[in-house]
Parts: structure tokens; sequence; C-alpha cells
């Protein structure tokens, strides 16, 4: 036996005596003797260098229900020995010192007078000094006086261990790994736990460490300076101990010492080797279930057994059989066995670290990640109908793992469900709607998710039609309209499907698609220059009203009727979805159905004599005409056709007096009207390459102002398109010549289906004036309804020049631009109107004379817009060659009209910047947060004004009040955002990066793709516009070559993509506007430029320099 081992046995042996004398009573344990009660809380021993004795200090409570405390005595005896209620006045002797009250009920605190040295005679007898080293008891004896007087009585406390040592250990802290003091800590089998303590002076030897009752050679300890120490064991699994973990430090200081001591930070370790265990079941064990969105219950349990030790030394009898349970603590190690019948005796299970975190999965192979705890969990089976299985795998705060998952079946029967229906007409891409008209044939094809019990029933427009089956659970269903299908307008449709289980009905269709069905013709009238009974030109207008309405059908039945007394007013609206209307027995003043809407007037033709007629063109409300030669009344035929192809049943008429004057003059005539041939010329070639001609009507006023008017005509465009085609050239200029500078105004009319043949064609159009180029890019002719018109006036006389310019020296918009700096007009101001509004035209402005100007002069030229609608606007514009003469002009885009102005000054170089974006009330920008669909749209309703090409639509929500509702519909018309199906707009939904590409391409009309796009949108749905975004310069990819189309979009991410469409910013130089946007951050001048309102220059990097803020 080692010495160690010798030691620890001696040790035990004393622990044991101490049981069986004192039932095995814990330190400090009360002491009820005749009710009265004394508890000994604390007892401390402090070393004095200067006495070479302890100082000793001794609190406890004490409980006297009846009489008065007389007496408070303080003993140390060795350990194994009491002071009892006789023996302390004949066997042992007071420890002189001082008690008081504490100040809690009951309390008291001693503390010695003297140090206690190795002489005093306050042990057993003599011969028994104190060995420093050794453990003592405590306690205290109290002298109590009966309330009714008399003698007192004396009763001792339990006895309080105390080790007296010179060396104090003191702080001590324990952990596990890197991880801060806690308490506790956790560890599991492979972790290390570090103890360090201090002694409070130098030990004769090396101090050993027990740690977790491991033998001290298990445990490598270290000085690391002035009195600290460290120590270290590795768990390796074959400990016994779990739970909190004990320590044991061994002094030397001439004689062996050793301190069982707790930390001094509160730190602990707590050693958990035992793996948790868990249960888990699906919906509470409810079985089946219908959808794969179940709930998991989990049970979880961390527990371990203490390990217990038995010896069959120092017994101790019992008469009687004990209770169970017996309870064992995990830090009892030793513990000896008791002589008694301890029926069912067993150690109790104790907590571990706890169940941290869980994990799930379908097939024990996928895994969902680890998350914290819980006693339920939201988890969506694997789909389709069978019994699943949900695994799940634990794990403890010490990282135990469970050895196996365990599971959880269900049983999945899904119910079925029809998705998607799609309903079309021949062979018509799926829109909404397709129209049919008689003939037609829809087709309506629906997928079942799984089979039912029986055929599927379908009914078109209210009639059963045939059902059959295309495999794969996918049905089609056609109805073919004839004159008997009774209604008309959209289509409704019925399906019921069951499965046996289950009945279930569809009535809608997944992709929006629908058949509106329209069998009645259209109507239409139309007058001639408003209706003016005569013109003094063949150049009119026709002003045309189409109209496609039907009646829906109303049936009526006698029985069930309802007598009314008097007679209704009229009239009673019959909506096209009530199928069956009872009949009113009373007076009913002219009341019948109301007509509604067909499928729409979709083309117009028209002719001079009803046999020769224009080609069909798209339905417009204006048409520019020209009527036959010749004085006389004019008759113009019109016949309309709608969407589904009905055409109306005779053609409608309207007639004018065509009478065109003579004037005669010093015995010449003449005529007021003139027609001019000029050239309509390879736009991309030089002046001179004609393609084709135009007719310019010229008249003369009373006054003996000439205007010019020239319309574009099909077969004019037809003639141009072919040549252009052939030349391989994508533009058409339009020469309109005034060598004599004597128009005042040039009117010019591109006719609707004029603008149809250059879209297909692919052709733009330049119109050459001698006072303005307009050069209209074939984007913007796209979808446009009507006939184009411009309308060019030169401003010619000088008193008007003069007020044009004092307005543009006084406007802000050109102050902000060119400072005080000195402000004249360079050329002539020009208006131009047009319908062709909100739809990107390029403009070249002549600047006549410049002989006089320096270069530096030319280039700070700019131009002073003053729109039609009250804004106002000035621009910087590009010097460019006007025609082949060498006459300069300033070239520059817009997409809205009225007057231009040339402007000179000497300092032009400035920008002005509005913002249009905000941040949040608290200063903050929330660079990173998403964005929104909502939010998106009003950015979208600042940025962009681009045309109306869609109808607004009633989203279902988008309330009436929502804050971007009038954002919402500006971008849906503008066709810059779509909704969803259903009728939703989830204004609330972030925006991921293709929808933000998508919306860019959509914006910019760009179509150009550079070929190189990024290596993770192949095949993905916004593959082309990202490609055109990013070929545009408009998006940027990661250092990593992904685009990551799907990821959400923050706000710095949609402000800097903005700005590259808007050829805005980077913005330096301005003061930092937002708390959480630091001049570091990569996006801080694209933040900068998209929210502060500012004037700037042009820097090296082709950026924008602040100058002011407005």
């Amino acid at each position: 036996m080692t010495i160690i081992q010798m030691r620890k046995s001696v040790f035990l042996l004393l622990l044991a005596l101490l049981f069986a004398i004192s039932f095995w009573s814990r330190p400090a344990q009360a002491c009820a003797c005749g009710g009265v009660g004394l508890n000994i809380s604390a007892a401390s021993a402090t070393y004095n260098s200067a006495t070479d004795g302890f100082d000793m200090q001794v609190n406890w409570s004490a409980t006297v229900p009846s009489g008065t405390i007389q007496s408070q005595k303080v003993y140390i005896v060795p350990s194994g020995t009491y002071v009892n209620d006789t023996n302390y006045a004949t066997t042992y002797h007071e420890l002189p010192g001082t008690v008081s009250a504490t100040g809690a009920a009951d309390t008291y605190s001693w503390t010695s007078s003297a140090s206690v040295t190795a002489d005093s005679m306050y042990l057993i007898g003599p011969g028994n000094p104190l060995v420093i080293g050794n453990y003592y008891n405590v306690q205290v004896v109290v002298g109590v006086t009966p309330a009714g007087g008399g003698s007192p009585s004396y009763f001792a406390s339990g006895a309080m261990p105390i080790q007296l040592s010179r060396i104090a250990v003191s702080p001590v802290t324990i952990t596990t790994g890197d991880q801060t003091p806690a308490n506790p800590t956790y560890a599991k089998a492979g972790d290390t736990v570090n103890l360090t303590f201090t002694l409070s002076m130098a030990p004769s030897a090396l101090p050993t460490v027990q740690i977790a009752y491991q033998d001290e050679a298990n445990v490598a300890v270290s000085s690391v300076g002035n009195n600290v120490y460290k120590a270290q064991y590795t768990f390796t699994g074959s400990e016994n101990a779990e739970g909190n973990t004990s320590i044991q430090i061994k002094v030397l200081d001439g004689s062996n010492q050793s301190f069982t001591t707790a930390t001094t930070d509160s730190s602990a370790v707590f050693y958990d080797k035992t793996n948790p265990t868990g249960t888990l079941t699906i919906n509470n064990g409810v079985d089946p279930t219908n959808t794969t969105a179940v709930t998991l219950n989990i049970i979880a349990s961390d527990t371990y057994i203490p390990h217990v030790y038995t010896r069959l030394h120092n017994t101790l009898a019992l008469a009687g059989t004990a209770a169970k349970p017996i309870q064992l603590a995990s830090t009892d190690q030793s513990v000896w066995s008791i002589q008694g019948l301890l029926a069912g005796a067993e150690p109790q299970q104790i907590s571990g670290s706890g169940v941290d975190k869980m994990q799930f999965s379908n097939d024990n192979v996928n895994w969902s990640g680890w998350e914290p705890f819980s006693e339920t969990k939201s988890w969506i089976l694997a789909d389709g109908d069978g019994v699943k299985t949900v695994y799940m795998r634990l794990i403890d705060k010490a990282g135990n793992e469970m050895t196996q998952p365990v599971s959880a079946n269900i049983l999945l029967q899904l119910p079925i469900s029809i998705t998607p229906v799609t309903f079309t007409t021949g062979n018509q891409i799926p829109a909404n709607p397709t129209y049919a008209k008689t003939g037609d044939t829809a087709n309506l094809t629906f997928t079942l998710s799984k089979a039912p019990s029986a055929l599927p029933t379908v009914q078109i427009a209210y009639e059963t039609v045939t059902v059959t089956s295309v495999g794969n659970n996918v049905y089609k269903a056609q109805l073919t309209f004839t004159d008997s299908v009774s209604m008309e307008g959209n289509i409704p449709i019925f399906i019921s499907a069951a499965d046996g289980a289950s009945l279930i009905f569809a009535a809608t269709t997944t992709d929006s698609s629908a058949v509106f069905y329209d069998k009645t013709n259209p109507t239409g009238t139309f007058t001639i220059n408003n209706g003016a009974a005569s013109t003094n030109t063949t150049a009119v207008t026709l002003n045309i009203t189409g109209s496609d309405w039907y009646t829906p059908r109303v049936y009526s039945r006698l029985h069930n009727t309802l007598a009314f007394a008097g007679t209704a007013a009229k009239p009673i609206q019959l909506a096209s979805t009530d199928q069956s209307v009872w009949s009113i027995q009373s007076l009913l003043a002219d009341a019948g159905p109301q007509s509604l809407p067909g499928s729409g007037v979709e083309q117009m033709q028209f002719s001079n004599d009803g046999v020769n007629w224009s080609e069909w063109e798209p339905y417009a409300t204006t048409k520019a005409w020209t009527l036959s030669y010749g004085n006389g009344t004019k008759t113009v035929y019109m016949k309309l056709k709608d969407k589904v192809g009905n055409e109306m049943t005779t053609p409608y008429t309207a007639t004018i007096d065509l009478q065109q004057p003579f004037y005669s003059s010093s015995g010449s005539s003449y005529t007021p009207s003139e027609t001019i041939t000029v050239n309509v010329e390879n736009g991309v070639a030089p002046s001179g390459s004609v393609v084709s001609t135009a007719t310019i009507n010229r008249t003369t006023d009373a006054n003996g102002r000439k205007t010019d008017a020239v319309t574009f005509t099909l077969d004019q465009v037809n003639k141009t398109v072919d040549q252009l085609k052939a030349a391989g050239s994508d533009s058409a200029r339009i020469v309109i010549p005034d060598p004599k500078d004597e128009v005042s105004e040039v009117n010019v009319t591109i006719p609707k289906a004029s603008t149809d043949s250059l879209v297909k064609g692919n052709v733009g159009v330049e119109i050459s004036t001698a006072n303005g180029r307009v050069d209209i890019p074939k984007s913007s002719l796209e979808g446009f309804a009507d006939d184009v018109y411009f309308r060019f006036v030169p401003i010619k006389t000088e008193d008007e020049r003069k007020v044009v310019e004092d307005r543009a020296k006084k406007e802000q918009e050109v102050r902000l631009a060119v400072g005080n700096d000195n402000i004249s007009i360079v050329g002539r101001p020009m208006t131009i109107e047009t319908n062709l509004q909100s739809r990107p035209v390029t403009l070249v402005i002549p600047l006549g004379d410049t002989s006089a100007l320096t270069e530096q002069q030319l280039q700070n030229l700019g131009v002073f817009i003053e729109h039609s609608d009250g804004t106002k606007e000035f621009v910087k514009g590009q010097i460019v060659n006007y025609d082949d003469s060498g006459k300069l002009g300033i070239q520059f885009t817009v997409t809205k009209f009225s007057t231009f102005t040339v402007v000179k000054t000497d300092g032009l170089n400035k920008t002005t910047h509005k913002a249009y974006i905000n941040g949040y009330p608290d200063g903050t920008f929330g660079p990173e947060k998403n964005i929104t669909r909502a939010e998106m749209a009003s950015l979208l309703a600042r940025v962009s004004d681009k045309a109306a090409t869609k109808s607004s639509i009633a989203y279902t929500d988008v309330a009436s009040l929502h804050w971007a509702k009038d954002a919402i519909d500006q971008a849906t018309k503008m066709g810059l955002m779509e909704g969803y199906n259903g009728g939703s707009f989830k204004p609330e939904q972030t925006i991921t990066r293709a929808e933000m590409a998508a919306i860019l391409s959509r914006i910019s009309g760009n179509s150009a793709s550079s070929g190189d796009s990024f290596n993770d949108v192949n095949g993905h749905w916004a593959q082309s516009a990202v490609a055109q975004a990013k070929a545009a310069g408009y998006i940027d990819g990661y250092a990593d070559g992904t685009f990551r189309p799907e990821q959400t979009l923050t706000r710095a991410e949609a402000v800097t993509m903005i700005n590259k469409l808007l050829g805005r910013g980077p913005l330096s130089g301005a003061a930092s506007k937002w708390s959480d946007v630091s001049s570091g951050s990569w996006a801080f001048e694209q933040i900068q430029e998209a929210s502060i309102d500012h004037t700037s220059e042009k820097n090296a990097t082709g950026g924008e320099q602040w100058v002011t803020t407005p």
C-alpha cells in the first residue's frame, strides 16, 4: 500500500467513526436539544506569524423557544471527540473571546481574544497540544435560563471541522479549455480541466492536486511564479465521478496538509460523459395526417447514475427497515454499508449537463442544422402518400451526442389537389385572357396530385364536356363554341375530382389564363375634323369611336314569383354572372339587362369609295386621312374588327364638303396650298441616299404665315423599310427643307399603321427640319396606341427671344448649374410638341453662327428646357455636327417636350440631382436591410418616366390606403413590375437580385447582351435579363464570378444599380448623412448620391464632386 493510499485509509476511517457516533450528521448540522437549536454556519482559523498561532472566528445561530440565553462559549477539541452538555465544564476549556450579535435575528459572531497556540491548554487533558495541519472540531455551548427562573441548562452544538494550516489557498479558479470562467463550464471525455490557485506563502514542496478523485500522479501541477500554481487533467472517460468536479489540493509547509476546497470565484466544471437520450412522437401520436406540415413532440433526458463504493468494515447495525429510496449524491465517493433491510434502495439518477441542441432528418442522411432544444418542432414531411419516418439526434451542453438517432413514424394521406390548370383557345399562347369567337375551341388542361377514384367531371360555360386522361394524372377537356352557347364574356370552368376520401372543386386557373367568348360584332361611328361641315384641304383627321358590347343572356322562371305594389323605376342592372333571374310580377318600365364589354375593338380600315380599302391597322381614336381630290362632298368609309375577329356587318360612313379656295392677285392666280415632295433618306448613310419620298402640304394663311404638314403614310413607310433592309440600315430620315426660312410651323404625323410597320421592320425615324432634328428610336415607338405627331415652332422674333432669355436667367435650375456667370441665348429657341411623351427621344438644336465662340465656350453650352407640364430643367448636352454644311448643333435626350433654349455661359460644369430615397427617422439608412416590393415600386415611380403601356390592376393585397398604392399602380402601368397568380402583389415580399436585373432591363429597354454572364445564372429564368443588365454596366457580380440571383437585394445594392442606370454618381465630398454608413463602406458614395439633394461637378474619376446642397 502506498503512503498516499494509507493516508486515504486513515482519513476515511476517521470519517467512518464520525458517522458512527453522530449518525452521519453533516458538519455544522443543527443540534436541537430540549427544543434549543444551535447551528454553526462558519468557522475559520487564520495563521498569525507573530504569535505562531491562529486567530479564530465562529458564526452561529441559536433558536430558543422558551427561556433566556445566559451564556455562550466556544470550544476546540481534537477531531473525533465532542463537547456535550455535561462534559464541557469538566473536561474542556473555553476559548477566550468576545461574542456579539450580528444584526440578524438570533445570529451571533465570536472572535478570539488571543491566538490559539501549540501551548494553549484548551484541549482534552494535558499532553495534547495543538498540531499544525491536523483537523479539529469547533463547538458552541449555550446556557439557557428557564422562563420562570432557576438554574440554567446547557446545550451543545454539532461539530464544525476545521484544519489549522499556516498556508491559505486562495483564489481558486477552474475551467475547461479556453472557456471564460462560468458556473459551470461543461466537459466531456477528451476535454481538459484547468485549475489555478494561489498560496499565501511558499510551500516546502510542490503542491499536489486531486481532480475528480483521480490520483495525484495523473494531475500535472506547475508553478507560474508568485506562489501561483496551475494544474491540468484530461478526462479519459474512465472516471467514475460525474457532475460538478471535486478538487483537493495538498500543500506542505513542514508537515503534510491537504485541503478539499471550492473555487473562490464560483467557477466550476461539470463533467458529463453520458450521452443524452430522448423519444420522438409526431402530432402527439395522432395518426394519420393529411398534410406534410406536422409538429414533432420531443422528450429528452440527460442524466447519469452516480458511482457508489461499498466497504464491509466499520459497519453500523440498525434496528428496523429503511424506507426507500436512499438518495446518494454524486459527490459521495465513499459510502459505508448499512446493515439493515433496504427495500429496493438504489442510487437515484442525477441531472447531467442538460440537452442543448437537436436536429432532424426525413431519411437519416440529409440532416437539418443543429438548433436549440425545444419540446416541439414544426417539420415538413417528405412528399407523397405512405408511412413517413422522421429521425432525431440530440447533443448535450458538454458535447455528448446520442449514440443512435431515434425515430417516429406517421401515415401521410394527402388530399387530392388540382394544379396546374390552364385554359386557352386554339394554338394561342396562354394569356389573360385569350379570345374566342363562334367556331373556336377552348382547351382546358389540369393535373391532379394523385389518381382519382373516378374520372373527373368538367363544365365549361355551364356545358358539361367530355374529359380525357393523357397520362400521369393529366386531363384535358374541350368545348367548341357554337351559337347555341348562350353566354358571352369570361367563360367559367368547374372541375370536380374525388379520391374516395375527399371531393374537391376548382373554378379558376393557376396561371391566370382565361378565355373570353365574344360572338357579337363591334360597332362604331366616326366624324371628319370633329364634325366640321367643310374643309379646304384633303388632309383631314378622322375622329373614331368604337364599341364592342354584348347583352348578357337572362333566364326567367315563372314559379316562385314575388309581387310588388307599384311600378319599379328603370334601369335594373343584371350582371353577366346572374344565370337565373326570377320574374317579377309588376310593371318594370323599360327594365332590361345592361350591356357588358366584349373583347374590345382591335383593328380598323378605311376607304374613300367603299371598294378600295386601306390595310387593317390597330384601332385608334384618331386617324390622319387624305380625301380624294376634287371639290365636292366627300364620303369616307370605316370598318372595325374586334380582338376575336368579329367584323362590322356594314361599314360606317361620314361626309364632309371639300372646297379648296383659289385666290388671284395682279392678274395672276395662285393657291395658298402647295404640295412639295421631299426625300426620305437612309439615316445611317451620308445625306442624299434616298430610299423613299414623303409629301409636304404647305399652306399659307391670310397673314402670310406658312405651315408645313407631312404625313408619313403606310405605303411610304413600307417602301422605306424594304429599301433600308436591303441596305442593312435601321434608320430613316425625313428631310423637311426650309431654304428661305419662311415656314413658321411644321407638323409631322406618323399614322399608327406606319409606326407598326416601322417597329416590325426594326426601323427608327429621324425628322430633320431647318430648326431642329428629332431622332425617335424604334423602342420608343413600340406599343404606342395612337398616331404619332410632332409640331415644330421656331421662336423667330427678337422680342420672343428676349422674353425666353429673361426667363432662363431667372430660373433656379439654370443658376444652380452655371452660378452667377453671364447668360445669353445661342441660336433660335424652339417649341416642340408631341403626343409621344415619357419615351426617350434624341433632339439636336442647331446653334446658328458659332464663329465667335471659342472651343471652351462651345463646351460650356447647355439647354434650358421648359416642359409643357410646368417643370423645368437644365441639361448639358453634346456638341455635334448638325448637317453636312458644317453647322453645329447641341444634342441631348428627353422624354418630355415643350420649349428648348440653348444657353451660353462661361462656367457651365455643374449638375443638380434630387434625392430619390430616404432613410429612417432614427438617422440610419439601413444599407444591409432587404428592400421590399412596395419600396421598390416607390423608387421606380420616382426615377422612371417610362410611358404607361398597361392597365392598372386592383391587387387583392394592396388596400386603397396602402402607403405605396399609387407607386405600385404606376410601376404596374409602366410594365416594370407585375403581380402574382390570384391577383396579389405581395408588397412586403423582398426583391431578389434576379428580379432587380429584370426590372433594370425593362426600364432601359436594352436588348444587348455581352454573351459573358455569370457562372451561376445559366438556365435561370432571368439569365437573359442578367446578361443585358451586365452588358449595360448596371450590375456587378462577386469576386468568385457568381451573381447569386436568388439572394435578396439590399438597399445599398438597389441604389448602386439604380444610380448606374440613371448615369448618376458616385458622389464624393459631401458630409456623411447616415449614422450607419461610414465613409469606408463600399456603397458610401452611391448611398450619398441617391439620398442627398446636391449640385456637383464631374471629378477626375468620372464621378461627381459635391459643390453645394440646394
